[in-house]
């Protein structure tokens, strides 16, 4: 089987409001590699982190703030290390190696200075060194102008980005078989790698809270016009299935994470006594599985209690009229199965 990579977009997506989208957590944990992808350097998060600290007054200790907030929070919820992809790797030596050894030692010190000083916070030794990283990157790129202002020079296209990454994955991952998936709130930053002229491209993902869905899937039902940030448009995406059943398995499977040993997840007894169709398992699996199918992922077989697990309770009435497609996606199964 090929191996699974996820590049993996932070802010809207992955983070919302400071804390992890559990949604697409979910989906997280079936990867091998998980990569957050995104254009954070020096330059860009001097001012992001300490405004946290100057305009939000009090931050919640459990607040996602910087990168490595967001790595740890991640890595702790997957049980697996995560790397951090970004636009300036390609200045600073090989893909994911900035974040390791400049961009996380900075972020680190910066919140914990802005967290204890605040408006005193002495800027001068953190401008140094953004100071120091711009020079980096304009020579990169030939800058001659030392005046050039930074925001004329750093990266901000995905496309460069996602080549180094995808030629990095066989050395990373150990093989040349590898599927990525790229998950994205923004339908311009998928565009941008679908349009572009990259020989392997990563199927790319829509993100807009719990809703999670292949970007052509997504125009199939809402248009080709539809934006996943336009209010009306995420309105209209928390009600589909995708996004209820999503919300759902995040729900059940923290849950089952803080249940105790007498609950219907860890029971002895309840394994025993309950019918397989009722169990808490059977709900979360069938679950993930409709909403692999609804994405469009064929050949996804249920079982006979799967497929009554969601026509019972709460599964019934998230996944309403949706239950045909699984039905339908069963009996193509069935109909390949004979037909072989």
């Amino acid at each position: 089987m090929p191996k699974k990579a996820a590049f993996v977009d932070i802010d809207g997506c992955l983070v919302i409001e400071g804390k992890l989208n559990q949604a697409l957590v979910e989906q997280l944990k079936a990867y091998d590699e998980i990569i957050l992808f995104t254009q954070r350097s020096m330059y860009l998060q001097v001012g992001q982190i300490s405004r946290s600290y100057l305009l939000s007054g009090e931050v919640g200790e459990d607040t996602i703030v910087n990168t490595c907030d967001a790595v740890d929070a991640l890595s702790k919820a997957i049980g697996k290390k995560v790397k951090v992809s970004t636009s300036v790797d390609q200045c600073f030596g090989p893909p994911t190696e900035y974040y390791e050894t400049a961009l996380k030692p900075f972020e680190q010190q910066l919140k914990e200075e802005a967290a204890s000083k605040k408006d005193k916070l002495d800027f001068a030794p953190f401008n140094k060194r953004v100071s120091d990283e711009a020079a980096v990157v304009r020579r990169h790129f030939g800058i001659e102008d030392e005046r050039a202002a930074p925001d004329t020079f750093y990266p901000q296209g995905k496309v460069e980005q996602c080549q180094g990454l995808m030629s990095h994955l066989p050395q990373l991952l150990g093989t040349e078989d590898i599927t990525v998936d790229f998950f994205d709130d923004s339908k311009r930053n998928l565009n941008e790698v679908i349009d572009s002229d990259l020989r392997q491209k990563p199927n790319c993902m829509v993100v807009s809270g719990t809703y999670i869905c292949p970007i052509a899937k997504f125009h199939e039902k809402y248009g080709i016009d539809a934006d996943p940030r336009d209010r009306k448009i995420q309105a209209k995406l928390q009600e589909d299935p995708i996004a209820k059943l999503s919300q759902y398995i995040a729900i059940r499977e923290a849950e089952r994470e803080s249940s105790d040993p007498r609950s219907e997840y860890k029971s002895k007894w309840a394994e025993i006594f309950r019918p397989d169709v009722l169990s808490a398992t059977t709900k979360i699996s069938a679950a993930k599985k409709a909403i692999r199918i609804l994405q469009g992922e064929e050949n996804v077989v249920m079982t006979e209690n799967e497929l009554k697990a969601l026509q019972q309770g709460r599964s019934k009435d998230l996944i309403g009229d949706a239950i045909d497609i699984i039905k339908e996606s069963q009996e193509q199964n069935d109909d390949r199965h004979v037909f072989h």
